[in-house]
């Protein structure tokens, strides 16, 4: 299967009725009513108290986290089969279904969820203004950016422009070809591009996500930072 994909905000639309929430920099889960699955539908080898108390036969879709600044740490606990995941909530955004988005999220409130999972909240834009003040708080208090997502639409398995994000640095991925010490060789769009390991450990053949600010006139991706290994997935 395939999760619900966002396409970047270009800022050409007005926002005013759509729903703003909190951008997660966690690992994308979707729970079929059975299991707990990644984005790509391989499992996440979370414990069984995590997930027994799943609600039975629904559908959800969120990110598991461990709070603003701590990504790395918790692709580390879901790589690996043991750990502690006491720290570990599920922010829950959908569940995917054939209902409009307004009608999934009265849906997602009506569900009896235990403790580590969260019901993300949603808020109604107002306006552009009421937008970039929203995003500024958020990021001024260490979020990643913001999610909006359009009123009145349907969940989609794949990118969608009716979910987007908002975030003042861009992330994406790229091929490890060759490490070489600290600095890893990589296929970016066709590009080979070098990144600095950052503490990371890739092999060839392993993807890593990187954040970087605008591109060089070359099309080179500028004043780049790696942020983890997605051997999760």
């Amino acid at each position: 299967m395939k999760a619900m994909l966002a396409e970047r905000w270009q800022g050409d639309e007005d926002p005013t009725g759509w729903f703003l929430s909190e951008k997660f920099d966690g690992v994308r889960a979707i729970w079929d009513g059975t299991r707990l699955m990644t984005r790509t539908g391989g499992k996440i080898n979370a414990p069984e108290w995590f997930t027994q108390s799943l609600p039975s036969g629904v559908w959800l879709d969120g990110e598991l986290w461990l709070g603003r600044g701590r990504f790395q740490e918790l692709a580390g606990l879901v790589r690996r089969k043991a750990g502690d995941w006491s720290e570990v909530r599920y922010m829950v955004f959908d569940s995917p279904s054939n209902d409009v988005w307004e009608d999934r999220l009265e849906t997602l409130g009506s569900i009896d969820l235990p403790g580590h999972v969260v019901l993300v909240d949603q808020h109604v834009c107002e306006g552009q203004d009421s937008l970039e003040a929203y995003e500024s708080e958020l990021v001024d208090s260490g979020a990643e950016g913001v999610m909006l997502r359009r009123p009145g639409t349907y969940y989609v398995f794949g990118r969608s422009q009716h979910l987007q994000k908002m975030k003042r640095w861009s992330d994406d991925e790229a091929e490890v070809l060759e490490v070489d010490g600290g600095t890893l060789v990589c296929e970016w769009w066709g590009k080979v591009i070098k990144l600095a390991a950052s503490g990371l450990c890739p092999c060839p053949g392993d993807l890593v996500t990187f954040a970087y600010c605008g591109v060089t006139d070359r099309g080179l991706p500028r004043h780049t930072h790696t942020i983890a290994i997605r051997n999760y997935e």
